[in-house]
């Protein structure tokens, strides 16, 4: 069975999150997205073909004249690739945060792509750690044996981990939380990103019963009373700060390799 340490488990459901709350976070590398119905919105047009459209129009040859110099000062290397869904994605943001007036920015779309690459490369993730063996449960209602992390991921989910070296029951209960997150953010995306969740969401298993042939038709996730658990939430962000704030240490005082931290509640101090 394939491991993960808690870290990368914090790091997945930080992506996930991120990705679903439309948070402005710009990965670092990207994949290809290769979506035919993205084809017309993601062309990379270059300075020579822009300027061409230009002269076939009706502006004015002053115009055309103004025109060609704010794309070049614009577009230096042409409008790169941005795809169908980062495209749709970003038209909805802007009118949340745009009033009447929306001032389309290549490079702020560019940045959702990039965020579409992030949803993909954690879905790869999640597939390549459920292993062939996994064996889904009928339901996603929790099963009162999940650990800290996973309580705290299923209630931010909600809303809107850890397959280690534990116990195989153990392994198999995050590795459900894992499924659980990544299948439901999806579909929480759905209606913004059809091209991209409908491409990975047919990759994930289904629960026993369920025979729903796209994520079109899937059900779209409601909030569950269940699921919501707020003293592991303010525990889990506990630790999360503790974690930030020995980070922060170790930098401030260049700490690079072999770093200990040792952590004692207040009330336990001499």
């Amino acid at each position: 069975m394939a491991s993960v340490t808690p870290l990368s488990c914090i790091l997945l459901s930080s992506v996930l999150i991120a990705s679903i709350s439309a948070c402005s976070f710009v990965a670092s590398s990207t994949i290809p997205l290769n979506f035919s119905a993205s084809f017309a919105a993601s062309r990379i047009r270059s300075l020579t073909s822009r300027y061409q459209k230009l002269l076939h129009g009706n502006l004015a040859e002053s115009e055309i004249k103004n025109a060609e110099k704010y794309q070049k000062k614009a577009f230096p290397q042409g409008i790169p690739e941005i795809g169908a869904d980062a495209l749709r994605f970003s038209l909805v943001n802007y009118t949340q945060t745009s009033g009447s007036d929306i001032n389309l920015d290549i490079k702020t779309m560019h940045g959702y792509r990039k965020i579409c690459n992030k949803i993909y490369q954690a879905t790869k993730y999640v597939l390549g750690k459920l292993g062939n063996d996994f064996v889904l449960r009928e339901s996603d209602v929790l099963t009162g044996k999940e650990s800290l992390p996973e309580r705290w991921i299923v209630t931010k989910m909600n809303s809107k981990s850890i397959i280690s070296d534990g116990t195989p029951e153990e392994a198999r209960s995050a590795m459900g939380t894992l499924y659980t997150a990544i299948e439901s953010g999806l579909r929480l995306l759905s209606p913004f990103m059809p091209f991209l969740t409908e491409e990975l969401w047919q990759q994930l298993p289904r629960r026993p019963g369920d025979n729903t042939s796209s994520i079109t038709i899937a059900e779209y996730p409601e909030y569950m009373p269940s699921l919501h658990d707020p003293r592991s939430e303010v525990a889990y962000e506990l630790l999360l700060g503790c974690s930030k704030g020995i980070r922060s240490l170790l930098a401030s005082y260049a700490v690079k390799d072999n770093g200990v931290a040792y952590i004692a509640p207040l009330n336990q101090m001499t």
